[in-house]
């Protein structure tokens, strides 16, 4: 990948030749989520290379409802857990490294000054959503992120890291 966050693509941005498919053997049918993480690694493990195309238009709608997102996500956390592919994904490692920075310097925070420090220091996740949702809502011109980009982007996390340990403690249920 020459220009992604990720080191490997999500199977809902992904076009590869049939070749590809082929010599890799597909994805694992034995899982319930995350196959395109595994499949991906297997790709790239062989020696193929995934390109980032500028131009290229795709679409993934996010789940209707937030317990259809939860059940999404911790299946992609579950089946990350099960398959061991979850310290593949850099993003996913940059996320650890910072919230345990994070949760480093609050508790720091928390002996060495006042309540109210550590509340505005548990608050700035939160406003940083917020904002976030805002560049959204402006940039597509839909008021509505504003509300529901922090919303989901919480759900998606606690459902990732719930099926995640989920997965490592119950690989085989």
């Amino acid at each position: 990948v020459k220009r992604n966050f990720l080191k490997i693509p999500s199977s809902r941005n992904i076009c590869f030749r049939k070749e590809v498919w082929d010599t890799v053997g597909g994805y694992p049918e034995a899982t319930l989520a995350a196959e395109d993480t595994k499949f991906n690694i297997e790709v790239e493990r062989r020696g193929y290379s995934f390109e980032f195309v500028k131009d290229a238009i795709v679409y993934w709608e996010m789940r209707p409802t937030v317990s259809a997102l939860w059940k999404q996500f911790f299946k992609y956390g579950r089946g990350d857990a099960i398959q061991r592919t979850f310290f593949y994904v850099r993003g996913v490692k940059l996320f650890l490294f910072g919230l345990a920075s994070y949760i480093i310097v609050g508790v720091l925070l928390l002996f060495l000054s006042s309540l109210d420090v550590l509340l505005l220091w548990l608050s700035f996740p939160f406003i940083l959503l917020v904002l976030i949702g805002a560049y959204f809502s402006i940039l597509t011109k839909k008021l509505c992120l504003l509300y529901y980009f922090p919303i989901a982007s919480v759900v998606r996390l606690f459902a990732y890291f719930s099926g995640f340990l989920r997965g490592l403690v119950y690989p085989k249920e």
